[in-house]
């Protein structure tokens, strides 16, 4: 039963790539990304191990589509008014829309708060990035406005404290100094879980434990900055730049 919430986490990412990935990019490629992963090495291995990854997983295709979906609705704001002020009366006119922005926007916060709480601040620390690299890059705030800050950073801060302050309460080391010190700085600092392997492990890995979805992966990536004008693979792009590099920094 431990595996449980491995095999679901992983199901769902699966699931979740693909629904997302249909209005954006097609069902036939939405359809080609969820069987890239679904039958990846490293997915294969997690959802039958009881590890958080894989729920990790689902929580980080959840926190993509929501921002897609949220700099999308940005974008086609801006191109239809270039005034701020009167893109949200026009959003607010529509009240479709709106409530597909603020279902985004908290899908966004909650999916980083239940990142935060399964892995601790990696996923958080990536859409942050994510999101610095669009707003640097489109020398623009409409992204920001889109995820609602004002709700959403509380949103997020009752979500994680909801789970953190009894966890943290419950042991005698408690979660924070456990989840921060004892496993976040290592990993970047040092080897843990009594093996060890340079920087740059996890990227050269990714060749054999995304098989046979690495086959593709540079082709991939290549076309997609060709097309970085759209939308989606304009942050799919944003999206890929901090995880790269945080794949070259961290130790084993």
């Amino acid at each position: 039963p431990y595996r449980l919430p491995s095999l679901l986490g992983g199901l769902l990412a699966v699931l979740g790539l693909y629904l997302f990935g249909v209005p954006w990019f097609g069902r036939r490629c939405a359809f080609a990304a969820a069987v890239l992963l679904a039958s990846s090495i490293l997915s294969g291995i997690q959802v039958r191990m009881a590890k958080a990854d894989a729920p990790l997983l689902a929580t980080a295709v959840f926190c993509l589509a929501s921002l897609i979906h949220s700099y999308q609705g940005a974008s086609q704001g801006s191109r239809r008014d270039g005034s701020a002020t009167a893109a949200a009366s026009r959003e607010t006119a529509n009240p479709g829309r709106l409530r597909s922005g603020m279902l985004a926007a908290a899908c966004f916060w909650i999916s980083l708060a239940t990142a935060g709480l399964l892995k601790g601040p990696f996923l958080p620390c990536i859409a942050a990035l994510t999101v610095s690299v669009l707003l640097v890059a489109d020398r623009s705030l409409k992204l920001w406005h889109a995820l609602r800050p004002r709700w959403g950073a509380p949103l997020l801060l009752i979500a994680t404290a909801a789970w953190f302050i009894p966890m943290e309460l419950a042991g005698p080391v408690g979660y924070g100094k456990a989840g921060l010190m004892q496993d976040l700085l290592q990993k970047v600092l040092a080897g843990v879980e009594s093996h060890f392997f340079p920087p740059g492990f996890y990227l050269a890995s990714f060749w054999i434990f995304f098989f046979p979805g690495s086959l593709v992966a540079g082709v991939a990536v290549w076309q997609a900055w060709k097309a970085r004008s759209h939308p989606a693979l304009r942050v799919c792009l944003a999206w890929l730049l901090p995880l790269a590099s945080f794949t070259l920094i961290v130790f084993f």
